[in-house]
């Protein structure tokens, strides 16, 4: 399946609301929750991806997210808070989402 640029930007718009200055959690989610988390995200409507391709794009994600973004961001994420995730979380998430979409193109 081949990403569109519209695509690209709706898998970013829907983790954005995520990205928001909050109090830090210490203790990041395990990854296998946070995944399935994502592909429930990358399924809905707003990005209207397929369940096979919305999983690649979680299992490639996945990792780098729980490498690179903060605790609360990755908490934020997981319990569908639209507030509560790092700012300079933002551009991780951009830069590690694109990469992930150009890999499955």
């Amino acid at each position: 399946m081949t990403f569109s640029p519209r695509t690209g930007a709706l898998l970013l718009t829907v983790l954005a609301p995520f990205i928001l200055t909050a109090c830090s959690q210490t203790q990041k989610p395990e990854a296998a929750e946070l995944n399935a988390v994502l592909v429930e995200l990358y399924t809905s409507q707003e990005t209207n991806l397929d369940q096979a391709t919305a999983q690649k794009l979680a299992d490639c994600v996945t990792p780098q997210f729980m490498e690179q973004l903060d605790a609360t961001t990755l908490n934020a994420i997981v319990e569908g808070k639209e507030r509560g995730g790092k700012k300079e979380d933002e551009a991780k998430i951009t830069s590690i989402t694109q990469g992930c979409s150009s890999e499955l193109v």
